[in-house]
């Protein structure tokens, strides 16, 4: 019969070896696989941390981004106010009961029709402010209507006596202290270039 009984025996002894050192390897390798992924499961639970805390640094970040890009379109929008107010067309000052207060809230550039007599009272800025302006004054109806500024200024007379639709230009600076007359922009009349 084959194998013979002393093969057949070393074969049986050898198989044994085998069987054994593969139980022992087996119970070796379940023991690293669990170790190991125990090890791993750590590890990743630490990165998976990290992730998650600068994903929360980011949104922070982004959250600070987006505040402050609303903060320049809030003051990208009042330049473009600003610059409205500033190039846009003069502010006709309403003349109420012969009295014309000029508004520079509305702008640098105030119109003033004077259809009667009227007093134009000038303003005053908060402390700390100030602005160069002109304001344009114009004879409307039969012409020949007189104004005074109130306070006065120096340098320009109460009195026009003129055509209607003539006018003239004055520059004129106000601040905390009021307003002052810094030059005659020109005298126009009605239809014509020369202002």
């Amino acid at each position: 019969m084959w194998p013979s009984e002393s093969v057949a025996s070393r074969i049986y002894d050898w198989a044994n070896c085998v069987l054994i050192a593969s139980l022992v390897f087996g119970v070796v390798s379940t023991f690293l696989i669990v170790r190991m992924g125990n090890v791993k499961e750590t590890y990743l639970k630490a990165h998976l941390s990290e992730t998650s805390l600068r994903a929360a640094e980011a949104n922070e970040r982004a959250a600070l981004n987006e505040r402050e890009a609303q903060g320049l379109r809030a003051r990208a929008d009042e330049a473009e106010l600003e610059l409205a107010r500033l190039t846009g067309p003069p502010f006709m000052v309403p003349v109420i009961q012969g009295v014309a207060n000029p508004d520079l809230s509305k702008g640098n550039k105030q119109e003033v029709r004077l259809t009667g007599d009227t007093r134009i009272v000038l303003p005053k800025l908060p402390k700390g402010k100030s602005l160069a302006w002109t304001l344009t004054l114009i004879q409307g109806g039969s012409g020949q209507h007189q104004f005074t500024f109130s306070p006065p200024i120096t340098g320009f007379g109460n009195t026009l006596n003129s055509p209607p639709g003539s006018g003239w230009l004055v520059n004129l600076s106000t601040d905390q202290n009021g307003t002052v007359n810094t030059g005659l922009g020109g005298t126009f009349i009605a239809g014509s270039n020369t202002r």
